[in-house]
């Protein structure tokens, strides 16, 4: 017995390390253009490889395992580094004042977490327009959101879709995806924003490229939703022709959105399709649900 654990003590740093090194690879080359490969590259985001390798690094200094240690203090280190490096911390004047149009974001987990204060969360956001996804059953608090949100016209749709807007809102139409489900509505008032919702389905082994692609084609003014997608996707490299992600155009901090309250994956995005341009883009965590409230507000219409 005393054997065996020993031998586990030496194998785990060296499969750790060696996992690490693997996800760093392909988060260089391939991502997830590969499907069978496509599941390694959305376990292994740069916050969880720099955590497991510096584990990894201490367990393997104490076997007196010196190069698979040096191996993953590298590793902990350069995934540390490339994570920051990637953030966004330049804060732009621009921040404190609010755009033309606000739009929030926010997937509500199916109420797991309790409805309770849901709306006066909603209320605080103070936004235009509101997306909700994994909304379904919130139709039964809709007094209440009524009453927490007068002046909103409010629409539940199938796919677990609510919307809420106090700018208009108009053709209201949920459509099914290759993997998962999406709405599509206009909003405004002199001028009709074309909206897309989506919710990707999180089977780490189904294909994204298909739903991505369908939602390419059909070049709504703003994209958001739960894609369920890291931002660095292969199959977003398409959309950077005609879109912009709205955190990098007007983030601060870090980009991850799930899980609260230790964000390890970009899930929820925002994509925006020029004239429309960001002003600012900020997450909210609230123990309402364990993705982050995306707020955007938009310069122009």
């Amino acid at each position: 017995m005393k054997a065996a654990a020993q031998l586990c003590l030496w194998v785990v740093p060296v499969v750790a390390v060696v996992s690490c090194l693997v996800g760093v690879g392909l988060r260089l080359t391939s991502r997830d253009g590969c499907p069978i490969l496509a599941p390694v590259f959305y376990a292994t985001p740069l916050p969880l490889v720099a955590g497991v390798a510096a584990c990894a690094t201490a367990l393997a200094w104490r076997r007196r395992r010196r190069t698979v240690a040096a191996i993953g203090a590298l590793v902990a280190l350069g995934c540390a580094s490339w994570f920051v490096a990637t953030s966004r911390f330049a804060v732009d004047v621009a921040q404190s004042q609010r755009g033309a149009l606000r739009v929030a974001l926010w997937n509500v987990a199916r109420g797991t977490f309790g409805w309770s204060q849901l709306a006066e969360h909603l209320a605080g956001f103070d936004a235009d327009v509101v997306c909700l996804v994994e909304s379904r059953g919130l139709q039964l608090r809709d007094a209440e959101l009524r009453q927490c949100l007068p002046g909103y016209t409010i629409a539940y749709a199938d796919g677990g879709f609510t919307i809420l807007s106090r700018v208009g809102l108009h053709d209201v139409q949920s459509f099914e995806l290759p993997r998962g489900v999406a709405l599509r509505a206009a909003v405004g008032t002199s001028r009709r924003l074309d909206l897309v919702l989506v919710d990707v389905r999180s089977n780490p082994f189904g294909a994204r490229g298909p739903s991505i692609a369908t939602l390419r084609d059909s070049l709504p003014d703003l994209l958001l939703g739960d894609f369920n997608t890291p931002r660095t996707s292969v199959h977003f490299d398409a959309f950077r022709a005609d879109y912009t992600h709205a955190f990098e155009q007007g983030g601060v901090g870090f980009v991850e959105t799930w899980p609260w309250p230790v964000p390890a994956l970009d899930l929820d995005h925002v994509w925006v399709r020029a004239p429309l341009r960001v002003k600012a883009c900020r997450y909210e965590r609230h123990w309402c649900s364990d993705h982050c409230a995306v707020i955007v507000d938009l310069a122009s219409l």
